[in-house]
């Protein structure tokens, strides 16, 4: 019978330094995300009460301001933990193999090959976490709020229909609800993230064209 070795996983000090990570994303969604969105919903809601016609206006206006936060906060959020999940490899990289090339693709190689590079350092696959599944739909959702109408959204559409109050798989129908409970609570699902070292995602992108191109696509 043949016998198949098992890889095992090595700890490291960047392992050590990473047990951080959870309260860093925890407590920018309890202190920042949490306390903004609620503020503004608040306005919201006594705008929506007001009998003063002007204030339909300024509801229109925070409706829209909510979205836009929402879509702001997702980016950060997105960018704490890629940039937590590259330093973690950058670290084991450093450690175990001592390969300038290997801790250059660490740092440098695209969301896409990042998976692979994972199971090549420490012999498992990233696929195999627990938060894997929330995280790959965080990276998803901060693509779609990046470059708006997409591939990203078509993928957010088919693997979290739930997403859309109605089978309408555009920008507008995501961000456009009653009450953005549903994407706000998304962006607050990941308080278990263990890691994240971030590239400045894709070529050519800077933030404030991709609040810009987000936005277009609403």
């Amino acid at each position: 019978m043949t016998e198949f070795i098992k890889p095992t996983w090595r700890n490291v000090w960047a392992d050590v330094y990473c047990t951080s990570h959870p309260r860093t994303i925890s407590e920018f969604l309890e202190s920042v995300v949490r306390p903004a969105i609620g503020r503004l919903e608040e306005d919201a809601n006594m705008f929506k009460e007001s009998s003063e016609p002007i204030d339909a206006f300024r509801l229109s206006d925070t409706q829209d301001l909510i979205a836009e936060t929402l879509k702001a906060f997702c980016l950060s959020l997105n960018s704490i933990w890629e940039r937590q999940l590259r330093n973690l490899m950058t670290g084991v990289a450093r450690e175990l193999y001592d390969d300038p090339g290997l801790i250059k693709k660490c740092q440098m190689d695209p969301w896409h090959k990042l998976a692979g590079l994972f199971e090549e350092l420490r012999g498992f696959k990233l696929s195999a976490f627990k938060a894997y599944d929330d995280l790959d739909t965080l990276q998803l959702l901060a693509n779609v709020c990046r470059h708006g109408e997409g591939s990203s959204l078509q993928r957010l559409s088919t693997k979290c229909p739930e997403l859309w109050l109605v089978p309408d798989n555009s920008m507008t129908a995501l961000l456009d609800m009653p009450e953005p409970k549903r994407v706000s609570d998304l962006l607050c699902m990941s308080n278990s993230v263990h890691a994240s070292l971030t590239k400045e995602h894709e070529d050519n992108d800077d933030y404030e064209g991709s609040i810009r191109r987000a936005a277009e696509g609403r």
